[in-house]
C-alpha cells in the first residue's frame, strides 16, 4: 500500500468517526431530527382556469427567516385538479411556518418563463399538520 492510499484510508476513517456519532447520539446535532415537523400534508389545488406546471414547493422558517426547498419538480395539474404531498419539514416543529407553491402557467400550448408563487396561510407546525394552497 502506497503513502497516498494510507492517507486516503486515514481520512475516510476520520470522517466516519466524526460524522457517525452525530446520527446516533442525543447531542445537539441530532436535535434537527427531533425538531422535525413530521408527515405534513401539503395540498395544492389549481383553480387558475388552465393547466399549471408545479415546479417547486418551499417552506418558511419564521425563526430563521429562511425558505427551504422541498424538491417537488414539474407536476402538471389540470384546472380543478388537486395534489397532496406528505413531507417532513426540518427545524420547524412548533414554529410558525407557511408553504409556498411555485408554478408556471400554460399559454398557447407552451409553459411561461415567468414563475408565479402563492403562499399558504401561516400556522404553527406540528406532526400531521395540513397546509393548503389554492392557485387562482
Amino acid at each position: 500500500m502506497n503513502n497516498f492510499s494510507r492517507k486516503a484510508i486515514s481520512l475516510k476513517f476520520a470522517i466516519l468517526t466524526t460524522v457517525m456519532p452525530l446520527f446516533f447520539s442525543s447531542s445537539p446535532a441530532s436535535a434537527a431530527f427531533r425538531n422535525t415537523c413530521q408527515d405534513v400534508g401539503i395540498t395544492v389545488t389549481n383553480d387558475t382556469g388552465k393547466a399549471i406546471n408545479l415546479i417547486d414547493l418551499e417552506y418558511y422558517n419564521d425563526r430563521t427567516g429562511l425558505w427551504k426547498n422541498l424538491f417537488v419538480r414539474n407536476h402538471i395539474l389540470d384546472d380543478g385538479e388537486s395534489k397532496t404531498y406528505t413531507k417532513n419539514l426540518l427545524k420547524v416543529k412548533k414554529v410558525d411556518t407557511k408553504v409556498r407553491a411555485q408554478y408556471r402557467t400554460q399559454k398557447r400550448g407552451k409553459w411561461s418563463w415567468r414563475v408565479s408563487e402563492k403562499d399558504s396561510a401561516q400556522a404553527t407546525c406540528a406532526a400531521d399538520s395540513v397546509y393548503s394552497i389554492t392557485l387562482s
